[in-house]
């Protein structure tokens, strides 16, 4: 039983962690209760289309007219049963001051003692039957009472019902289910994207949390063994050191403290790297990126040396696809590649904007005010634009570095590694 706690335990820790340090797991759960209330939603209104359609305003009056006419029915016989009532006590109360008293042994022969002794019992058994009746009368009209309202709330609900409304709601509903579901089903891949890679991460961060855990219980315990033999005679303090030697396979509890103080050290320094790691996947999959300005110049060296536009160009092919992208050039790249701006044009897809400053200036600038002001527009440069501290894009740090190495492009932020020629 412990054991399942501790597993049970472990798995809350796991979701903690995806929930923590995936930038979508929130996102994607939120959303997935969004989508649930419209689902909901949706269903409500369809039941309450249906439930309109097998009834009509004729029949559910026809209904309450039945009941409110046995409601008078009811009414005037508890009336009528009421007043029967009343006369039979007024009739029993007659009788019980004729009768005469039993002592007197005289009058049990009288043929009218007799008489009225026999109608007291008889209006008595007519008195209970009456209120018999009531009672049953009583739980009649209770129950008819309950109807009454039932079916003038069944007729108000279905006054409130608009057929056509809710048809226009419905379909709207749809449109947004729809969204919603392409949205979510996108963030879920996301999602997933991100877990598989901080998947190997958590489960060494809960392995290491387990360990921890363990090396903390063994310390306390192995101090309580040293205290016990701080305070022993030697036949106890035997008796302690193979206590300690069955718990952890050393009779010193010294050791046994020393072993797992070096122990939580080392753990709460991995876990502190494991947590870092994460917090690092966690902030580069958090970048909400659609549009990437590139500093053409900044992507055409390698270790220092001009390499030409193939770098970029192998590039812009491989994430053209996935986000709309400009390149921006410093105006000498003309006379660096000797072609004119339609040879570096037609280099480039159809849906890669290029764009090259006018004579004499540098791209810096231009690229800065291009990705300002915009969360979703990110800087591709190695560059830190020290010159240029007062644009929004550097005060908010929307770069991603790059590495050209052996003729391999390396953007870890976007996951490319790839061959240029």
């Amino acid at each position: 039983m412990r054991k399942q706690i501790i597993n049970e335990n472990f798995k809350e820790t796991k979701l903690k962690y995806f929930l923590e340090f995936n930038p979508y797991s929130k996102k994607a759960l939120d959303m997935a209760v969004d989508l649930n209330k419209l689902y909901e939603k949706r269903k409500n209104l369809l039941d309450q289309n249906q439930w309109f359609k097998k009834r009509n305003l004729e029949d559910l009056l026809s209904d309450y007219n039945s009941l409110a006419e046995k409601k008078e029915g009811i009414n005037e016989h508890i009336n009528s049963l009421s007043n029967l009532l009343t006369n039979r006590k007024s009739r029993f109360q007659e009788i019980k001051k004729q009768i005469k008293s039993k002592l007197n042994p005289l009058i049990l022969i009288s043929k009218n003692q007799k008489k009225l002794r026999r109608e007291k019992i008889i209006v008595e058994t007519k008195i209970t039957i009456i209120n018999l009746d009531i009672a049953k009368q009583k739980k009649l009209q209770q129950t008819n009472n309950k109807e009454l309202e039932n079916a003038q709330e069944i007729i108000s609900r279905f006054k409130n019902i608009n057929l056509k409304r809710n048809l226009e709601v419905i379909e709207s509903l749809g449109f947004q289910i729809n969204q919603l579901e392409n949205d979510l089903s996108s963030l879920n891949e996301k999602k997933n994207k991100v877990e598989s890679k901080i998947k190997p991460f958590i489960e060494e961060l809960e392995k290491s949390e387990k360990l921890l855990s363990n090396a903390k219980n063994d310390l306390i315990k192995a101090t309580d063994f040293k205290d016990k033999l701080n305070n022993s005679n030697s036949y106890e303090r035997k008796i302690i050191h193979n206590a300690c030697r069955n718990e952890f396979a050393d009779d010193q509890p010294g050791r046994v403290i020393n072993k797992n103080r070096n122990l939580i050290q080392k753990l709460e320094r991995d876990i502190l790297k494991l947590k870092n790691r994460l917090v690092s996947i966690s902030e580069k999959y958090s970048k909400n990126i659609e549009s990437l300005i590139i500093d053409g110049n900044n992507l055409s060296y390698q270790n220092n040396e001009f390499v030409g536009i193939e770098p970029l160009i192998s590039l812009t092919k491989n994430i053209n696809n996935k986000y709309n992208i400009t390149v921006v050039f410093d105006s000498d790249i003309r006379s660096i590649l000797k072609i004119d701006d339609y040879g570096i044009n037609s280099r480039f897809s159809k849906d890669v904007k290029i764009h090259i400053v006018a004579t004499n200036q540098k791209a810096d600038e231009t690229i800065l005010d291009l990705a300002s002001n915009n969360q979703s527009i990110y800087v591709i440069s190695n560059d830190r634009y020290i010159d240029y501290l007062d644009k929004e894009v550097v005060t908010n740090e929307r770069f991603i570095r790059h590495e050209i190495i052996d003729n391999r492009i390396l953007i870890h932020d976007l996951d490319i590694n790839i061959e240029w020629n």
